[in-house]
């Protein structure tokens, strides 16, 4: 009786291990809703102005033993009550996409204008669209696992029956 208590539990794991990542989904599912609403009433109140690339910051990157140099774009711009705002982008990337000089869109919020950022999908809506795939996939592989096992399960116990 005991190695069968035994053999179901360490047989359980995986179907734990299953839940525990279906949980996690649903708990990134639930947090990248947030960011999508938090995200959706700033840009209710937020402005759209035109801005200009004034410098792109270089910074190096150390990743997998190899190293990169990544570029922050940095942006003026003026409010419509007209204060001058240097803001620094939070997104860097190899390749900027910008020019020094460029005129690009950007959005800031009247009440906080140096947490604006450039009226991008990527620099609005990436954290959304990660957190939310990465919920997905963690919450259907997990799903996959454990009704994997719950079923192996019962065709087993279904089997040892007849």
């Amino acid at each position: 009786m005991h190695e069968t208590n035994e053999r179901q539990s360490s047989q359980s794991i995986p179907a734990k291990i299953g839940l525990a990542f279906a949980g996690l989904g649903i708990l990134m599912l639930v947090i990248g809703f947030f960011l999508y609403r938090h995200t959706s009433d700033w840009l209710d109140r937020s402005e759209t102005c035109e801005g200009t690339v004034i410098e792109l910051k270089a910074e190096s990157s150390q990743a997998g033993g190899s190293s990169a140099t990544l570029y922050r774009p940095i942006f003026e711009f003026q409010t419509a009550d007209g204060k001058n705002i240097r803001l620094e982008s939070s997104v860097k990337s190899s390749s900027p996409g910008v020019e020094v000089g460029e005129t690009v869109a950007i959005c800031y919020d009247p009440l906080r204008p140096e947490r604006g950022c450039r009226d991008s999908f990527v620099s609005i809506w990436l954290g959304v669209v990660i957190m939310v795939c990465i919920g997905v996939v963690f919450l259907v592989l997990g799903s996959a696992v454990a009704l994997a096992f719950h079923v192996s399960h019962f065709n087993n116990a279904r089997s040892k029956l007849s």
